[in-house]
């Protein structure tokens, strides 16, 4: 896998880690940070778009939107066509012939 078949996720937990997409991938211990992390933080952001304090409610729809928007303008494919992809190359190794 190349750094270029990394999909926006993997791109931004390297980000958030200050890491390369290859580096943290290839360093189990970072990437479980990463996830936790992340984890934690989609709980919070869960926590606070649910909060009855309208004040902490619009900070928190901001605060999603921008990460919306980071996901939905990366332009790759999304996950779907990524796992379709795979999944056709595997088939076609197992069925001895390539494609394109």
């Amino acid at each position: 896998m190349t750094s270029t078949d990394h999909g926006p996720g993997v791109e931004w937990l390297a980000q958030r880690a200050r890491m390369t997409p290859d580096a943290l991938l290839h360093d189990g211990t970072a990437l479980m940070r990463a996830l936790e992390s992340a984890g934690r933080d989609a709980i919070g952001l869960a926590s606070r778009l649910m909060s009855e304090d309208p004040t902490t409610r619009r900070r928190a729809e901001a605060e999603a939107r921008v990460v919306r928007q980071h996901f939905a303008a990366s332009g790759g494919p999304t996950p779907e066509e990524r796992f379709r992809a795979r999944l056709d190359e595997a088939l076609a190794k197992r069925a001895g012939t390539t494609r394109p």
